[in-house]
C-alpha cells in the first residue's frame, strides 16, 4: 500500500470549520485504561499494537492545514508506540502517562494513537490506550480492543499469520458518505432543524464564574459527585421505560439541573451517539456518529426537568416528521454553538471487555479529565453567556451504561458546582 491523499470525512471537515483555531492541538481522546493482573507479555502487547494500524486505516490518518483548507493523508504504515513506566506510585505514573501518551497524540502525525503501560509489579500493570477522537469514537473502542486481544493471542502463541486487512475501512466509509450526502442535502437537513429548533434564547446573565485553571498543566479542574445508591435504580427504570441507556438519563438530569440553577429556562442540546446502520459488518473504525439538535423548555424540580428533557427529545424524534437521514448522517452544529454558553463534557469509564490471553483485565478510571475516566468535567467559559448549552456525549451508547457506581454521579452535580464556585 502507498501513502494516499484523501478528502476528510464530512464530520472531520465540519469539526475543522468549528475548531480550526485549535485543530493543531491534541483533541480530547478516547482513553481506555485497564488494570491487568497476571503474566503479561509486554513483547506480545507491543506486537499487537503494531498490528492495529494494519487492520484499520483510520489509525494511519493524519491531517494537514493549508490556510483554511483541511486535507488528510493515509500513511503507508504507522506504529503505535508503547511507553513502559516502572513505579510503585500509581498516581504519579498516571500523571506522567497523561503527558507522554494523551498529550502526545497529534493530528499531523500518524498514528493518532498512543499507548502506555505502568509496571507496578511483576504481575500487576495498568494499560492505557489513547486514540484521537477525530479518527475514533466509543464504538471504535470495542472493535479496537477485540482486535488487540486477537493479535495479542497470536503473538503469545508465536503464530506467524499476519493480520488480515478488512475490506471495509474508514476511508471507504467516508467516500460512501459523500456519495450519499452531498452539500445540498446537508444544507437541507441543517435548514430543517434550524426551522424546528427556533431562534436562540435571549442572553441571560451568567451567574457562574469561570472554573480555576492550572496554568502549568493547562488542565481544567474536575468535579466528582457521588449519589445515593437508590437513585440508580429509579434512573434505570426510567431508562428501560423509555428504551434508552441510563447514561442518557443521567446526562439529561445533569443538564437540566445545571441549567435550572444557572437561571435560564431554555437551551439548545446537541447529543452525539454511536451510529448503528453505517457499520453493519462491524469493521469500520472511525467517527460514525449521529448529531441531533433539540430545543426544549425546562421547568420544575430536578426530576421533572430530566423527564421533560427526555420526553421532549423523543417527541422531537418520533413526531416532528424528522428527516430520516439526519439520524444516519453526521451534522455538526454551528461554530457559534461551540463558542457560547456552558460547555459540559460528561465522561464515564467504558466497560468494554478486554480478554487478554492468560491475564485478567479490569477497567479502571484514567486520572485525566481528557479521557474516559469516571469523572465529570464542567467547564464554564469565561466572558461567555450560558443561555446556549451544549451537551456533547461521545461514547458507545450501549457500552457506557456500565455500573451504578459510575453512572450515579450526575444528579447532584449542579449543587456541588454551586458550592465549589461559591
Amino acid at each position: 500500500m502507498a501513502t494516499e491523499a484523501i478528502r476528510p470525512a464530512i464530520m472531520q471537515e465540519q469539526y475543522f470549520d468549528s475548531h480550526g483555531h485549535v485543530w493543531d492541538r491534541p483533541c480530547r481522546p478516547v482513553c481506555l485504561s485497564y488494570r491487568i493482573t497476571g503474566d503479561l507479555s509486554v513483547d506480545a502487547l507491543r506486537g499487537a499494537l503494531a498490528d492495529l494500524p494494519v487492520l484499520h486505516d483510520a489509525l494511519r490518518w493524519s491531517f494537514q492545514v493549508d490556510g483554511s483548507r483541511l486535507t488528510a493523508t493515509i500513511a503507508e504504515s504507522a506504529r503505535i508506540p508503547l511507553l513502559v513506566e516502572d513505579g510503585s506510585d500509581l498516581d504519579a505514573a498516571m500523571d506522567r502517562l497523561h503527558e507522554a501518551v494523551v498529550e502526545a497524540v497529534h493530528p499531523a502525525v500518524a498514528p493518532m494513537a498512543r499507548a502506555g503501560l505502568i509496571r507496578l509489579g511483576p504481575a500487576d500493570h495498568v494499560f492505557v490506550l489513547a486514540v484521537d477522537h477525530r479518527v475514533a469514537d466509543g464504538r471504535s473502542a470495542t472493535r479496537l480492543l477485540q482486535d488487540l486481544c486477537e493479535r495479542y493471542d497470536c503473538h503469545v502463541r508465536g503464530a506467524a499469520e499476519p493480520p488480515v486487512v478488512r475490506a471495509k475501512q474508514f476511508s471507504a466509509w467516508s467516500v460512501e458518505q459523500r456519495e450519499t450526502l452531498d452539500a445540498a442535502e446537508m444544507d437541507r437537513l441543517v435548514s430543517y432543524w434550524r426551522s424546528h429548533i427556533g431562534p436562540t434564547p435571549e442572553p441571560a446573565r451568567n451567574p457562574l464564574p469561570a472554573f480555576g485553571q492550572d496554568a502549568t498543566s493547562n488542565r481544567l479542574h474536575t468535579t466528582r459527585v457521588e449519589l445515593p445508591p437508590g437513585f440508580a435504580a429509579s434512573a434505570g427504570k426510567f431508562a428501560a421505560d423509555h428504551c434508552v441507556t441510563p447514561f442518557a438519563v443521567y446526562a439529561g438530569i445533569l443538564l437540566a439541573a445545571t441549567r435550572s440553577l444557572s437561571g435560564a429556562d431554555s437551551c439548545v442540546i446537541t447529543m452525539n451517539c454511536a451510529n448503528r446502520d453505517l457499520d453493519e459488518d462491524d469493521s469500520v473504525v472511525g467517527m460514525c456518529t449521529t448529531e441531533i439538535y433539540v430545543r426544549t423548555a425546562l421547568h420544575g424540580d430536578v426530576a421533572e426537568l430530566a423527564e421533560n428533557f427526555m420526553e421532549s427529545l423523543f417527541d422531537c424524534l418520533d413526531h416532528a416528521n424528522c428527516p430520516p437521514r439526519l439520524l444516519t448522517r453526521t451534522v455538526w452544529p454551528d461554530a457559534d454553538l461551540y463558542r457560547q454558553g456552558l460547555l459540559i463534557l460528561a465522561t464515564a469509564a467504558l466497560d468494554i471487555p478486554f480478554p487478554l490471553t492468560g491475564v485478567r483485565a479490569e477497567p479502571t478510571a484514567f486520572r485525566s479529565e481528557s479521557g474516559m475516566g469516571a469523572s465529570l468535567l464542567v467547564r464554564v467559559l469565561a466572558d461567555q453567556d450560558p443561555s446556549v448549552a451544549l451537551m456533547h456525549c461521545s461514547a458507545d451508547a450501549d457500552r457506557i451504561e456500565t455500573t451504578e457506581a459510575l453512572g450515579a454521579r450526575y444528579l447532584a452535580v449542579a449543587q456541588e458546582l454551586m458550592r465549589s464556585v461559591g
